[in-house]
């Protein structure tokens, strides 16, 4: 049966409808008899994601901050009132007059309107594009963490069914151990095997033990990792179907991925945006050496019963531009400028190595995808061939004429065998799902095909 492929036939852009709603995957068009299955499981870790509420808060942050810059370049408008009482004193001159010597105390109450409009002011232009830039990066960070959702969830998800269908291989290993043991006891009793045969078996049994104990362990860590991601509390999940079948990557180049990875990657979608804030900083500091002009308002009123100017009530209203031309500053602007100059350079570096990372990266899981389904071949011929040298010996060794040793050997080849089958098998789509992640992204419509794929129910011992 040819499945639909899994992962890696999607857009690998950073998915804009994110920005528009929360991602969740709707589930009406799947029976509700399919529960739990991967969808509910996305949709409730998303609900529940420190790491994505974080996110989202900050992305709020950023937008009220944007907003907040933007509010700079509008008129500030303020009203101000002062209430004081004065005890005044003056001798000597006065405006003019000579030997002044009066006193007097009086309340004074001052109060008025002023605004001021920026009409020139680069500064301020230059830290909106900044506040612009935060949000964009923020965003960002919020596709990143939705994006991590699902690919965490995805890869905990397929490592519990991995660790299932070890324990499962485990466990048929003791069995058939556990038989070789009962059969070897009694062939030692009627004579027809040594105290050696014995305690080969005895060994074989105890390794197949600890063997499952560990498999065990591995299970149960893996359940307790989705349990805390997503709070699953079922004791039962979908599994892949027995005749599932490898699909390579789409498109089957490796010089697309890489180059996907080279663009698309989050970490170099980051740098870029971390060059942009340290290029925007730098003309924003070189800003400051250019001639800023703002206008300017003011109404004032002020009611004084007395002083040395006497009992009165005074008006006093003013508009026009002000305009400022820096000339000096100790050498603050300069230093800063080469400062930032220096950030420039250091951020763009930065870039610069984190895409030639992402694509050595996207290379090397590409080639492990791809060299995944040789190995997946290769390892269902080793089972097919283990399983059949298994029953050729068991037969031989009721016949008499194969050993105990050549038994017990043939059965540990065929666990090893089968063991790394399912790890094999399970381990592409992790491998296929990094590919997809350091080439973009991963997210609803990766969960949604790794789903259609999971129908078999599969019981979990705990």
């Amino acid at each position: 049966m040819r499945l639909p492929c899994l992962l890696l036939t999607l857009v690998l852009a950073v998915p804009s409808a994110w920005a528009q709603d929360d991602g969740r995957v709707e589930r009406s068009d799947l029976p509700t008899s399919q529960v739990p299955d991967l969808i509910d499981l996305y949709n409730q870790t998303l609900r529940i994601s420190p790491a994505l509420t974080g996110a989202v808060a900050l992305s709020t942050a950023a937008e009220q901050a944007r907003a907040a810059a933007k509010g700079q370049l509008l008129p500030q408008v303020g009203v101000f009132g002062e209430a004081a009482y004065i005890d005044e004193r003056v001798q000597g001159d006065f405006f003019g007059v000579t030997n002044i010597d009066r006193e007097d105390d009086f309340d004074q109450y001052v109060y008025g309107i002023g605004f001021e409009q920026a009409i020139i002011k680069p500064a301020l232009w230059a830290t909106l594009d900044q506040a612009r830039l935060k949000q964009i990066q923020a965003n960002l960070a919020e596709q990143r963490a939705r994006s991590t959702v699902a690919s965490e969830l995805m890869s905990q998800y397929l490592r519990v069914l991995e660790a299932v269908e070890v324990k499962a291989a485990s466990e048929a290993r003791v069995n058939a151990v556990g038989r070789q043991k009962s059969q070897v006891g009694s062939r030692l009793s009627a004579g027809l095997l040594t105290r050696a045969d014995q305690s080969q078996a005895e060994s074989s049994a105890s390794l197949a033990a600890v063997q499952e104990s560990i498999a065990e362990s591995d299970l149960a860590s893996a359940v307790a990792r989705l349990r805390a991601t997503s709070q699953w509390s079922a004791r039962s999940l979908k599994g892949l179907t027995e005749d599932f079948t490898f699909i390579l990557p789409q498109p089957l180049d490796e010089a697309h991925w890489v180059e996907r990875a080279g663009v698309n990657a989050y970490p170099v979608l980051q740098q870029e945006l971390e060059v942009a804030l340290a290029r925007n900083e730098l003309l924003r500091v070189q800003r400051g050496r250019w001639p800023t002009i703002d206008l300017f308002g003011s109404a004032t009123e002020l009611d004084a019963s007395g002083g040395v100017e006497g009992e009165r009530e005074q008006r006093d209203m003013r508009i026009g531009a002000r305009a400022r031309i820096p000339i000096f500053a100790g050498g603050s602007v300069s230093a800063a400028i080469s400062a930032n100059e220096a950030r420039v350079i250091q951020a763009e570096a930065e870039l610069s190595r984190l895409r030639t990372e992402a694509r050595l990266l996207a290379a090397t899981r590409y080639r492990q995808v791809v060299v995944g389904r040789s190995q997946l071949i290769a390892l269902q011929q080793a089972v097919d061939a283990s399983r059949a040298a298994e029953s050729e010996f068991k037969i031989g060794f009721d016949a008499g004429t194969r050993t105990n040793a050549d038994l017990l050997s043939a059965t540990e080849r065929r666990f090893f065998a089968e063991v790394e089958l399912q790890r094999r098998r399970y381990r592409q789509l992790v491998e296929a799902l990094e590919l997809k992640e350091i080439a973009g992204s991963v997210g609803p419509e990766d969960v949604k095909q790794l789903n259609r794929l999971l129908v078999r129910p599969v019981a979990i011992p705990f």
